[in-house]
């Protein structure tokens, strides 16, 4: 096999792996993107009269915001749970992510309370959606970081190459020029 055939194909073979890293790089991006905005409906539920809670200076945590599927809560009613009446809002400090906790200046400190809440969280369909993306962005992100291997093994192999081609034109045209 001659040197020019040797350089050919090593010269494919790097174009090849090039091709497949920046097809590589491009998989990443868009299944990257994907996660997470795909528009799947959030689940919606309702929560109420959930007991175990307390405003006071103490944080408490709603008992759906420990579900792997939460995303997200919104409160609709408190009530002292020893006479039902409604604590109002300005009492308490509530977020998102499912705590509660009493505000500077609340009226009063209770030490049972009744929420009624509704959850917002991801659906079956979006996990697994999700679960897909996430794996094959994992596998291709673990495929590609061994690219730079790759082509520093093979620019090695390239140099090498072109160092055996010099040296073959230098030892013809020495031949050639020792036969005149």
């Amino acid at each position: 096999m001659g040197i020019n055939t040797q350089v050919d194909s090593t010269t494919k073979t790097f174009t090849a792996l090039l091709v497949l890293g920046l097809v590589g790089l491009l998989f990443l991006i868009v299944f990257g993107n994907l996660a997470g905005n795909l528009g799947f409906q959030r689940d919606s539920t309702s929560t109420d009269d959930e007991s175990g809670h307390f405003i006071n200076g103490t944080t408490s945590t709603l008992g759906s915001a420990d579900d792997s599927n939460f995303v997200s809560a919104s409160i609709v009613t408190v009530n002292n749970a020893t006479d039902g009446a409604l604590i109002g809002a300005g009492n308490y400090t509530f977020s998102s992510t499912g705590t509660i906790v009493g505000a500077a200046g609340r009226d009063a400190n209770w030490t049972t309370v009744n929420i009624s809440y509704i959850t917002k969280s991801t659906s079956g369909s979006e996990d697994n959606t999700n679960s897909v993306i996430n794996n094959l962005t994992g596998g291709a992100a673990t495929f590609f970081t061994f690219a730079n291997v790759w082509f520093t093994l093979l620019a090695v192999v390239l140099l090498i190459i072109i160092v055996m081609s010099v040296i073959g034109v230098v030892q013809r045209n020495q031949k050639s020029s020792f036969s005149q």
